[in-house]
Protein backbone atom coordinates (compact mmCIF):
# COMPACT_ATOMS: atom_id res chain seq x y z
CA UNK A 1 0.00 0.00 0.00
CA UNK A 2 1.35 3.27 -0.89
CA UNK A 3 1.47 6.26 1.37
CA UNK A 4 -0.85 8.63 0.73
CA UNK A 5 -0.20 12.22 -0.25
CA UNK A 6 -2.03 15.62 -0.95
CA UNK A 7 -2.47 15.89 -4.92
CA UNK A 8 -5.10 17.22 -6.77
CA UNK A 9 -7.97 15.38 -8.97
CA UNK A 10 -9.13 15.71 -12.27
CA UNK A 11 -11.02 18.50 -11.27
CA UNK A 12 -8.20 20.57 -9.75
CA UNK A 13 -9.20 19.94 -6.07
CA UNK A 14 -7.32 18.92 -3.44
CA UNK A 15 -7.36 15.09 -2.24
CA UNK A 16 -5.92 13.25 0.53
CA UNK A 17 -7.57 9.45 -1.02
CA UNK A 18 -5.50 9.66 -4.00
CA UNK A 19 -2.38 7.22 -4.34
CA UNK A 20 0.62 8.11 -6.19
CA UNK A 21 0.82 5.34 -9.44
CA UNK A 22 3.66 3.87 -10.26
CA UNK A 23 2.73 4.82 -13.94
CA UNK A 24 1.17 8.46 -14.20
CA UNK A 25 -1.48 8.91 -17.35
CA UNK A 26 0.20 10.53 -20.25
CA UNK A 27 -2.17 12.44 -22.89
CA UNK A 28 -1.71 11.02 -26.36
CA UNK A 29 -0.42 12.95 -29.36
CA UNK A 30 2.15 14.86 -27.55
CA UNK A 31 4.51 17.00 -29.89
CA UNK A 32 8.18 17.04 -28.55
CA UNK A 33 9.98 20.47 -29.56
CA UNK A 34 13.03 20.14 -31.08
CA UNK A 35 13.00 15.97 -31.93
CA UNK A 36 16.44 15.38 -32.80
CA UNK A 37 16.59 12.06 -31.08
CA UNK A 38 13.53 10.37 -32.10
CA UNK A 39 13.13 11.46 -35.74
CA UNK A 40 12.73 9.08 -38.70
CA UNK A 41 15.48 8.03 -40.54
CA UNK A 42 14.87 6.95 -44.23
CA UNK A 43 17.04 4.46 -45.86
CA UNK A 44 15.38 3.43 -48.69
CA UNK A 45 16.64 5.73 -51.18
CA UNK A 46 15.45 7.99 -53.69
CA UNK A 47 11.84 6.30 -53.90
CA UNK A 48 11.40 6.28 -50.07
CA UNK A 49 9.74 4.08 -47.39
CA UNK A 50 6.07 3.75 -46.30
CA UNK A 51 6.66 6.16 -43.28
CA UNK A 52 8.30 9.30 -45.45
CA UNK A 53 6.23 8.54 -48.54
CA UNK A 54 2.74 6.84 -47.87
CA UNK A 55 1.60 4.34 -50.71
CA UNK A 56 4.67 4.10 -52.50
CA UNK A 57 4.69 -0.02 -51.22
CA UNK A 58 2.10 0.08 -54.10
CA UNK A 59 4.17 1.71 -56.71
CA UNK A 60 7.12 -0.96 -56.01
CA UNK A 61 4.78 -4.05 -56.31
CA UNK A 62 3.24 -2.76 -59.68
CA UNK A 63 4.71 -4.10 -62.35
CA UNK A 64 3.68 -1.35 -64.24
CA UNK A 65 4.71 1.11 -62.61
CA UNK A 66 8.19 2.20 -63.44
CA UNK A 67 10.12 3.33 -60.08
CA UNK A 68 13.60 3.62 -60.95
CA UNK A 69 15.60 5.97 -62.04
CA UNK A 70 15.24 5.58 -65.79
CA UNK A 71 12.09 6.84 -65.90
CA UNK A 72 13.31 10.35 -66.82
CA UNK A 73 15.04 8.46 -70.46
CA UNK A 74 12.79 8.26 -73.38
CA UNK A 75 10.43 9.79 -75.82
CA UNK A 76 6.89 11.07 -74.78
CA UNK A 77 3.91 13.28 -76.22
CA UNK A 78 3.34 16.02 -73.25
CA UNK A 79 0.47 18.34 -73.70
CA UNK A 80 1.42 20.97 -71.16
CA UNK A 81 -2.08 22.31 -70.14
CA UNK A 82 -2.94 18.93 -69.07
CA UNK A 83 -0.09 18.51 -67.44
CA UNK A 84 0.12 22.13 -65.24
CA UNK A 85 -3.66 21.79 -64.61
CA UNK A 86 -3.38 18.27 -62.68
CA UNK A 87 -0.29 19.91 -61.17
CA UNK A 88 -1.79 23.11 -59.57
CA UNK A 89 -2.59 21.31 -56.15
CA UNK A 90 -2.78 18.16 -54.55
CA UNK A 91 -5.91 15.61 -54.37
CA UNK A 92 -5.34 15.58 -50.48
CA UNK A 93 -4.46 18.99 -49.00
CA UNK A 94 -5.66 21.07 -51.77
CA UNK A 95 -2.12 23.01 -51.45
CA UNK A 96 -0.19 23.83 -54.23
CA UNK A 97 1.41 23.93 -57.00
CA UNK A 98 3.01 20.40 -56.98
CA UNK A 99 6.76 20.28 -57.66
CA UNK A 100 7.91 18.92 -60.76
CA UNK A 101 11.50 17.55 -59.63
CA UNK A 102 13.68 14.33 -59.81
CA UNK A 103 12.92 14.18 -55.71
CA UNK A 104 9.00 14.42 -56.05
CA UNK A 105 8.89 12.19 -58.83
CA UNK A 106 8.33 8.59 -57.43
CA UNK A 107 7.40 6.57 -60.58
CA UNK A 108 5.84 6.50 -63.84
CA UNK A 109 2.98 4.47 -65.58
CA UNK A 110 3.44 4.66 -69.33
CA UNK A 111 0.86 4.35 -71.64
CA UNK A 112 2.51 4.36 -75.08
CA UNK A 113 3.39 7.82 -75.67
CA UNK A 114 1.64 8.79 -72.95
CA UNK A 115 1.46 8.19 -69.45
CA UNK A 116 1.16 9.74 -65.65
CA UNK A 117 3.55 10.76 -63.25
CA UNK A 118 3.51 10.24 -59.65
CA UNK A 119 4.38 12.65 -57.35
CA UNK A 120 4.55 13.54 -53.86
CA UNK A 121 3.46 16.28 -52.22
CA UNK A 122 5.67 18.37 -50.38
CA UNK A 123 3.35 19.30 -47.60
CA UNK A 124 1.07 16.25 -46.40
CA UNK A 125 3.35 13.40 -48.24
CA UNK A 126 0.30 12.33 -50.25
CA UNK A 127 1.48 10.57 -53.83
CA UNK A 128 -0.99 12.00 -56.78
CA UNK A 129 -0.93 10.60 -60.11
CA UNK A 130 -0.53 12.73 -62.62
CA UNK A 131 -1.25 12.85 -66.30
CA UNK A 132 0.72 14.26 -68.91
CA UNK A 133 -1.59 14.32 -71.98
CA UNK A 134 -5.08 14.70 -72.07
CA UNK A 135 -7.61 10.88 -71.64
CA UNK A 136 -11.44 10.30 -72.44
CA UNK A 137 -13.67 7.28 -71.60
CA UNK A 138 -16.13 6.44 -74.07
CA UNK A 139 -18.60 5.39 -71.48
CA UNK A 140 -18.27 7.99 -68.69
CA UNK A 141 -19.77 5.47 -66.67
CA UNK A 142 -17.67 2.31 -67.04
CA UNK A 143 -14.86 1.19 -65.19
CA UNK A 144 -11.39 1.59 -65.07
CA UNK A 145 -8.78 3.77 -66.40
CA UNK A 146 -9.08 6.48 -69.34
CA UNK A 147 -7.72 5.77 -72.54
CA UNK A 148 -5.30 8.99 -74.30
CA UNK A 149 -6.01 10.69 -76.29
CA UNK A 150 -2.70 11.10 -78.02
CA UNK A 151 -3.13 8.05 -79.94
CA UNK A 152 -6.34 8.83 -81.37
CA UNK A 153 -5.06 12.51 -82.56
CA UNK A 154 -2.29 11.31 -84.07
CA UNK A 155 -3.08 7.86 -85.82
CA UNK A 156 -1.23 5.18 -83.55
CA UNK A 157 -2.16 2.31 -82.06
CA UNK A 158 -2.71 2.55 -78.36
CA UNK A 159 0.93 0.31 -77.31
CA UNK A 160 0.81 -2.50 -79.92
CA UNK A 161 3.11 -0.52 -81.67
CA UNK A 162 4.16 2.55 -79.98
CA UNK A 163 5.18 0.72 -77.15
CA UNK A 164 7.96 -1.75 -78.80
CA UNK A 165 9.27 1.39 -81.32
CA UNK A 166 9.54 3.43 -78.52
CA UNK A 167 11.84 1.20 -76.28
CA UNK A 168 13.79 -0.16 -79.25
CA UNK A 169 14.86 3.68 -80.06
CA UNK A 170 15.27 4.01 -76.09
CA UNK A 171 17.98 0.89 -76.79
CA UNK A 172 19.64 2.41 -79.52
CA UNK A 173 19.66 5.80 -77.62
CA UNK A 174 21.54 4.10 -75.04
CA UNK A 175 23.57 2.45 -77.13
CA UNK A 176 25.05 5.16 -78.77
CA UNK A 177 25.39 6.86 -75.54
CA UNK A 178 27.50 3.74 -74.01
CA UNK A 179 29.66 3.72 -77.16
CA UNK A 180 30.17 7.66 -77.21
CA UNK A 181 31.89 7.05 -74.38
CA UNK A 182 34.49 4.24 -75.47
CA UNK A 183 38.31 5.89 -75.80
CA UNK A 184 38.24 4.94 -79.74
CA UNK A 185 35.47 7.32 -79.78
CA UNK A 186 37.18 10.11 -78.08
CA UNK A 187 40.23 9.63 -80.19
CA UNK A 188 37.77 9.53 -83.56
CA UNK A 189 36.40 12.62 -82.36
CA UNK A 190 39.55 14.26 -81.78
CA UNK A 191 41.07 13.32 -85.24
CA UNK A 192 38.11 14.79 -86.84
CA UNK A 193 38.29 18.22 -84.77
CA UNK A 194 41.70 18.29 -86.19
CA UNK A 195 40.44 17.32 -89.72
CA UNK A 196 38.43 20.36 -89.47
CA UNK A 197 41.13 22.95 -88.02
CA UNK A 198 43.26 22.02 -90.61
CA UNK A 199 40.79 21.98 -93.26
CA UNK A 200 39.64 25.75 -91.58
CA UNK A 201 43.29 26.85 -91.62
CA UNK A 202 43.31 25.98 -95.51
CA UNK A 203 40.41 27.88 -96.43
CA UNK A 204 41.39 30.96 -94.59
CA UNK A 205 44.97 30.89 -96.53
CA UNK A 206 42.69 30.68 -99.75
CA UNK A 207 39.91 32.16 -99.38
CA UNK A 208 41.21 35.46 -97.05
CA UNK A 209 39.71 37.51 -94.43
CA UNK A 210 36.24 36.58 -95.18
CA UNK A 211 36.37 32.96 -94.49
CA UNK A 212 37.43 33.49 -90.67
CA UNK A 213 35.30 32.99 -87.91
CA UNK A 214 33.01 36.23 -86.57
CA UNK A 215 34.43 38.18 -89.70
CA UNK A 216 31.29 40.21 -89.23
CA UNK A 217 32.13 41.45 -86.35
CA UNK A 218 35.57 42.49 -86.96
CA UNK A 219 36.86 45.99 -88.16
CA UNK A 220 39.20 44.50 -90.07
CA UNK A 221 37.00 43.28 -93.62
CA UNK A 222 39.04 44.89 -96.72
CA UNK A 223 38.71 41.73 -98.88
CA UNK A 224 34.98 41.84 -98.68
CA UNK A 225 33.46 42.78 -101.80
CA UNK A 226 30.07 43.04 -102.62
CA UNK A 227 28.78 39.93 -104.73
CA UNK A 228 27.89 41.55 -108.58
CA UNK A 229 24.33 41.67 -109.50
CA UNK A 230 22.91 38.51 -111.53
CA UNK A 231 23.69 38.70 -115.02
CA UNK A 232 19.88 38.56 -117.17
CA UNK A 233 18.98 35.62 -118.90
CA UNK A 234 18.52 36.28 -122.41
CA UNK A 235 14.47 36.03 -123.56
CA UNK A 236 15.08 36.33 -127.30
CA UNK A 237 12.38 38.96 -127.31
CA UNK A 238 10.65 40.18 -129.99
CA UNK A 239 11.22 43.36 -131.83
CA UNK A 240 7.62 45.40 -131.31
CA UNK A 241 7.54 47.32 -134.73
CA UNK A 242 10.19 48.15 -137.87
CA UNK A 243 8.99 51.04 -140.18
CA UNK A 244 10.68 49.74 -143.41
CA UNK A 245 13.12 47.19 -142.48
CA UNK A 246 15.74 45.87 -145.13
CA UNK A 247 16.70 42.06 -144.76
CA UNK A 248 19.96 41.31 -145.37
CA UNK A 249 20.87 37.60 -145.70
CA UNK A 250 24.06 36.58 -144.38
CA UNK A 251 26.23 33.19 -144.33
CA UNK A 252 29.50 32.53 -142.36
CA UNK A 253 32.12 30.45 -142.88
CA UNK A 254 34.85 29.72 -139.99
CA UNK A 255 37.80 28.08 -138.84
CA UNK A 256 36.01 25.21 -137.51
CA UNK A 257 32.11 24.64 -136.28
CA UNK A 258 32.61 27.11 -133.28
CA UNK A 259 33.01 30.25 -132.33
CA UNK A 260 36.00 31.50 -134.72
CA UNK A 261 34.64 33.79 -138.08
CA UNK A 262 36.92 33.35 -140.98
CA UNK A 263 35.03 33.94 -144.55
CA UNK A 264 32.16 36.32 -144.18
CA UNK A 265 29.61 37.15 -147.40
CA UNK A 266 26.48 39.04 -146.89
CA UNK A 267 23.94 39.89 -149.44
CA UNK A 268 21.30 42.59 -149.28
CA UNK A 269 17.84 41.71 -149.86
CA UNK A 270 14.59 44.64 -149.78
CA UNK A 271 11.45 42.45 -148.49
CA UNK A 272 12.75 39.28 -149.73
CA UNK A 273 13.47 40.72 -153.40
CA UNK A 274 16.54 40.66 -155.15
CA UNK A 275 18.68 43.72 -155.28
CA UNK A 276 21.53 44.65 -157.73
CA UNK A 277 24.34 43.05 -157.18
CA UNK A 278 26.09 46.21 -156.38
CA UNK A 279 24.25 45.40 -152.91
CA UNK A 280 27.00 42.64 -151.76
CA UNK A 281 29.43 42.47 -149.39
CA UNK A 282 32.59 40.03 -148.93
CA UNK A 283 35.22 40.43 -146.68
CA UNK A 284 37.69 37.68 -146.17
CA UNK A 285 40.21 38.22 -142.80
CA UNK A 286 42.21 36.22 -140.65
CA UNK A 287 42.30 34.78 -137.56
CA UNK A 288 44.93 33.14 -135.10
CA UNK A 289 43.22 30.09 -134.59
CA UNK A 290 44.15 27.05 -136.63
CA UNK A 291 41.74 25.38 -138.58
CA UNK A 292 40.24 22.40 -138.21
CA UNK A 293 40.83 19.31 -141.06
CA UNK A 294 36.76 19.44 -140.67
CA UNK A 295 35.96 22.52 -141.64
CA UNK A 296 38.87 22.26 -144.71
CA UNK A 297 36.86 19.50 -146.31
CA UNK A 298 33.60 21.46 -145.33
CA UNK A 299 34.72 24.80 -147.15
CA UNK A 300 37.40 24.43 -149.04
CA UNK A 301 39.08 27.20 -147.05
CA UNK A 302 43.21 26.73 -145.88
CA UNK A 303 44.73 29.13 -143.66
CA UNK A 304 48.55 27.88 -143.53
CA UNK A 305 49.13 30.75 -141.12
CA UNK A 306 50.64 33.32 -143.32
CA UNK A 307 48.91 32.48 -146.14
CA UNK A 308 44.63 32.39 -147.34
CA UNK A 309 43.58 29.84 -150.09
CA UNK A 310 40.36 28.58 -151.21
CA UNK A 311 40.34 25.58 -153.32
CA UNK A 312 44.09 26.27 -153.62
CA UNK A 313 43.56 29.57 -155.04
CA UNK A 314 45.28 32.26 -152.95
CA UNK A 315 43.40 35.54 -151.59
CA UNK A 316 43.69 38.59 -150.04
CA UNK A 317 42.11 38.88 -146.42
CA UNK A 318 41.94 41.81 -144.02
CA UNK A 319 41.95 42.50 -140.30
CA UNK A 320 38.78 41.07 -138.59
CA UNK A 321 38.26 44.38 -137.11
CA UNK A 322 38.61 46.32 -140.33
CA UNK A 323 36.11 43.84 -142.01
CA UNK A 324 33.95 44.57 -139.16
CA UNK A 325 34.28 48.18 -139.39
CA UNK A 326 33.77 48.05 -143.49
CA UNK A 327 30.78 45.92 -142.78
CA UNK A 328 29.22 48.60 -140.73
CA UNK A 329 29.66 51.12 -143.15
CA UNK A 330 27.80 49.05 -145.73
CA UNK A 331 25.46 48.52 -143.53
CA UNK A 332 24.55 51.88 -142.47
CA UNK A 333 23.35 52.20 -146.29
CA UNK A 334 19.98 50.83 -145.57
CA UNK A 335 17.52 51.85 -143.29
CA UNK A 336 16.66 49.19 -140.13
CA UNK A 337 18.93 46.68 -141.10
CA UNK A 338 17.76 43.47 -140.26
CA UNK A 339 20.01 40.39 -140.61
CA UNK A 340 18.90 36.96 -141.77
CA UNK A 341 20.31 33.91 -141.90
CA UNK A 342 19.98 30.36 -142.14
CA UNK A 343 20.41 28.75 -138.49
CA UNK A 344 21.63 31.77 -137.68
CA UNK A 345 20.70 31.52 -134.12
CA UNK A 346 22.71 28.51 -133.32
CA UNK A 347 25.90 29.64 -135.37
CA UNK A 348 25.83 32.43 -137.66
CA UNK A 349 24.25 35.36 -135.12
CA UNK A 350 26.70 34.08 -132.32
CA UNK A 351 29.77 34.03 -133.89
CA UNK A 352 29.19 37.45 -135.30
CA UNK A 353 28.20 38.68 -132.01
CA UNK A 354 30.83 37.21 -130.52
CA UNK A 355 33.20 39.10 -133.09
CA UNK A 356 31.83 42.35 -132.63
CA UNK A 357 31.82 42.58 -128.58
CA UNK A 358 35.95 41.06 -128.96
CA UNK A 359 36.41 44.48 -131.32
CA UNK A 360 34.38 46.76 -128.91
CA UNK A 361 32.24 47.55 -131.35
CA UNK A 362 28.45 46.07 -130.18
CA UNK A 363 27.33 49.44 -129.03
CA UNK A 364 27.59 50.42 -132.92
CA UNK A 365 26.25 47.03 -133.85
CA UNK A 366 23.24 47.43 -131.91
CA UNK A 367 22.44 50.82 -133.67
CA UNK A 368 22.64 49.68 -137.16
CA UNK A 369 21.05 46.15 -136.91
CA UNK A 370 18.12 45.76 -135.58
CA UNK A 371 17.49 42.59 -135.00
CA UNK A 372 18.09 38.69 -136.12
CA UNK A 373 15.46 36.41 -137.79
CA UNK A 374 16.56 32.39 -138.39
CA UNK A 375 15.36 31.01 -141.58
CA UNK A 376 15.43 27.71 -140.15
CA UNK A 377 12.92 28.58 -137.67
CA UNK A 378 10.68 30.24 -140.33
CA UNK A 379 10.45 27.31 -142.50
CA UNK A 380 10.10 24.67 -139.48
CA UNK A 381 6.58 27.33 -138.64
CA UNK A 382 4.90 27.62 -141.48
CA UNK A 383 6.20 24.24 -143.97
CA UNK A 384 6.24 21.31 -140.85
CA UNK A 385 5.51 18.60 -142.71
CA UNK A 386 8.86 18.89 -145.08
CA UNK A 387 10.97 16.30 -144.47
CA UNK A 388 14.26 18.35 -143.75
CA UNK A 389 15.17 21.37 -143.08
CA UNK A 390 18.92 21.89 -144.33
CA UNK A 391 19.57 24.63 -146.74
CA UNK A 392 20.12 22.03 -149.72
CA UNK A 393 17.31 20.06 -149.17
CA UNK A 394 15.05 22.52 -148.96
CA UNK A 395 16.76 24.42 -152.29
CA UNK A 396 15.79 21.42 -154.06
CA UNK A 397 12.76 21.14 -152.96
CA UNK A 398 11.66 24.95 -153.63
CA UNK A 399 13.54 25.80 -156.71
CA UNK A 400 14.48 22.04 -157.63
CA UNK A 401 18.14 23.36 -157.75
CA UNK A 402 21.77 21.64 -156.83
CA UNK A 403 24.25 24.27 -155.85
CA UNK A 404 27.59 24.45 -153.90
CA UNK A 405 26.73 24.56 -150.42
CA UNK A 406 29.45 26.15 -148.21
CA UNK A 407 30.31 28.27 -150.22
CA UNK A 408 29.55 31.92 -148.47
CA UNK A 409 28.12 33.92 -151.65
CA UNK A 410 26.31 30.71 -152.80
CA UNK A 411 24.89 29.82 -149.64
CA UNK A 412 23.39 33.54 -149.47
CA UNK A 413 22.17 33.76 -153.47
CA UNK A 414 20.34 29.96 -153.23
CA UNK A 415 18.91 31.39 -149.54
CA UNK A 416 17.24 34.12 -150.99
CA UNK A 417 15.80 32.30 -153.86
CA UNK A 418 14.27 29.51 -151.46
CA UNK A 419 12.47 32.63 -149.53
CA UNK A 420 11.14 34.16 -152.76
CA UNK A 421 9.98 30.32 -154.08
CA UNK A 422 8.23 29.69 -150.85
CA UNK A 423 6.07 33.00 -150.87
CA UNK A 424 7.55 33.88 -147.51
CA UNK A 425 6.15 37.64 -146.60
CA UNK A 426 7.35 40.47 -144.93
CA UNK A 427 5.28 39.70 -141.90
CA UNK A 428 6.21 36.43 -141.36
CA UNK A 429 9.97 37.46 -141.59
CA UNK A 430 9.01 39.89 -138.66
CA UNK A 431 7.10 37.88 -136.60
CA UNK A 432 10.06 35.69 -136.01
CA UNK A 433 12.51 38.48 -135.45
CA UNK A 434 14.49 39.38 -132.13
CA UNK A 435 16.44 41.94 -130.54
CA UNK A 436 20.24 42.29 -131.49
CA UNK A 437 21.77 41.98 -128.31
CA UNK A 438 19.89 38.46 -127.38
CA UNK A 439 22.98 36.71 -128.29
CA UNK A 440 25.64 38.82 -126.13
CA UNK A 441 23.11 38.68 -123.04
CA UNK A 442 23.91 34.46 -123.90
CA UNK A 443 27.39 34.54 -124.42
CA UNK A 444 27.31 36.95 -120.94
CA UNK A 445 25.01 34.27 -119.13
CA UNK A 446 27.55 31.73 -120.09
CA UNK A 447 30.69 33.22 -118.84
CA UNK A 448 29.28 34.20 -115.52
CA UNK A 449 28.56 30.23 -115.30
CA UNK A 450 31.65 29.35 -115.85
Amino acid sequence: MADSVVCRDKRGRFSKTLQETSEPEVAENIEIDHNYGVGHLCIAGATGCAVCCPGIDKLLGSTKINTSTSWHSGRRLVEWGTLLDHLKFCSRCYNGPLILSHETIKGEMKCGLGGYLYIQCTSCQELNRVPYGSTHKENPSSKGMPSFCTFKRHGLSPGSFTVPYNSKKDHEREKRQKKSKLPEQKLRRLKLKEERITSKGACEATEGASYESEISFSEQAEDIERIPDAIPKPLFTAVSSLDNPTFVIIDLETTDLSNQKKHHSSHSTDSCQRTQNSNQFQPLHTTTATMSNEAEKVTGIVWDGRKLFYKGVELDFVNIKVAISDFFMWLNQFSNAVLVAHNGKNFDFRVLSTAVYNCNMYDNFTQIVMGFIDSLALFRSNFPKIEKYNQPFLAQHFCKEEYNAHNAVDDVNMLDKILIAANVSKEQLLKLCYNSNSHLLQEKLHQGKS
